[in-house]
């Protein structure tokens, strides 16, 4: 994500690493957070989108998710958008 950011003269505010994946996605319920994640992580929640990200970004398939009440961020939106590739900075 840093890598990602950087390219595209994104800031990261702050950075907060977990230990579990289960914190990973408690952190993103609870809205502290986004994450990229596995595809293969089991990423069924109720209150989080998924979106697959380009290829550019991934070596493995990786998935971005977020808290779904957080959909109408136009800065969010807009991050999306550059994670599935059809944004350029």
């Amino acid at each position: 994500m840093e890598k990602m950011a950087h390219a595209h003269h994104l800031k990261i505010k702050s950075i907060i690493h977990v230990d579990s994946p289960q914190a990973v996605i408690h952190c993103v319920e609870i809205g502290v957070g986004i994450s990229l994640v596995p595809a293969s992580m089991d990423t069924f929640y109720p209150n989080i989108y998924v979106h697959t990200i380009s290829n550019e970004y991934a070596a493995v398939q990786t998935e971005f998710i977020y808290k779904k009440l957080s959909s109408s961020n136009p800065a969010l939106l807009r991050f999306i958008n550059l994670l599935q590739g059809s944004v350029r900075a």
